[in-house]
């Protein structure tokens, strides 16, 4: 389980959040979700991308993605 990561919850499944008024997808990677730089290398509100300047609003739907190895 990842720092900060909602009890219960693991990659790939969704769960909600509370945010203050104003809080960026930036914000909520970092210092909500404590997940380390360049965890997540796509992001996403409801299907459509967008930057990590991106300030969430009700009802979003976030999605976040790593970036994917292979070989």
């Amino acid at each position: 389980m990842l720092p900060n990561q909602p009890q219960g919850s693991r990659p790939g499944s969704r769960f909600e959040v509370t945010l203050e008024e104003g809080t960026t997808l930036a914000q909520l990677i970092e210092e909500r979700l404590a997940l380390p730089d360049g965890f997540v290398l796509v992001t996403a509100i409801g299907g459509q991308l967008v930057e990590l300047d991106y300030v969430i609003q009700d009802q979003d739907h976030v999605d976040l993605f790593p970036p994917i190895a292979g070989g």
